[in-house]
C-alpha cells in the first residue's frame, strides 16, 4: 500500500488496495460495521453530515443512505486517489456527496455547517 508521510500526517494513495485490506480485515463484514457506525450517529433525515478522512467513501455513502436526499453529506480526505475512488463510488451508487480533498488540521468549513462529524479510522494517522 503506498503511504506517504507528510506534515499533515500519514496519507494512503492506495485507494483500491485501502478497500480491499479492509474488507479483508473485517472479514467482510465492513458494510455492516459502517452501518453501525452511521447508527450510533443517529443521523436523521434532512441532516447535513462531515466525514473527515473519508478516503474512498464507504462511511459518506452509508451516511448518506441515513440522512436521505433532503440531507448532506460532505467528505474531506488528504489524498487525492482517495477521493476520486469516492466519487467513482458515489456515482455508481447515484448518491449526491461532495467530496474534496483537504486535511482535518484545516477544514473549509464554518463553525456549525453540520449536525454530524464522522471520522473513522483517521486519528493514527495525523501528527501529534
Amino acid at each position: 500500500m503506498k503511504l506517504e508521510r507528510t506534515d499533515v500526517g500519514l496519507v494512503i494513495h492506495s485507494a483500491r488496495d485501502y478497500d480491499l485490506r479492509f474488507w479483508w480485515r473485517t472479514r467482510g463484514r465492513e458494510r455492516r460495521f459502517r452501518e453501525q457506525l452511521v447508527e450510533l450517529a443517529r443521523l436523521e433525515p434532512g441532516e447535513s453530515v462531515l466525514d473527515v478522512g473519508c478516503a474512498t467513501g464507504s462511511l459518506a455513502l452509508v451516511a448518506k443512505r441515513g440522512v436521505g436526499p433532503a440531507g448532506a453529506v460532505h467528505g474531506i480526505d488528504p489524498s487525492p486517489a482517495m477521493v476520486a475512488r469516492a466519487r467513482r463510488k458515489a456515482g455508481r451508487a447515484r448518491l449526491e456527496i461532495e467530496l474534496e480533498t483537504g486535511v482535518a488540521q484545516d477544514l473549509p468549513y464554518a463553525d456549525g455547517t453540520f449536525d454530524a462529524v464522522l471520522c473513522a479510522f483517521v486519528i493514527h494517522h495525523l501528527p501529534h
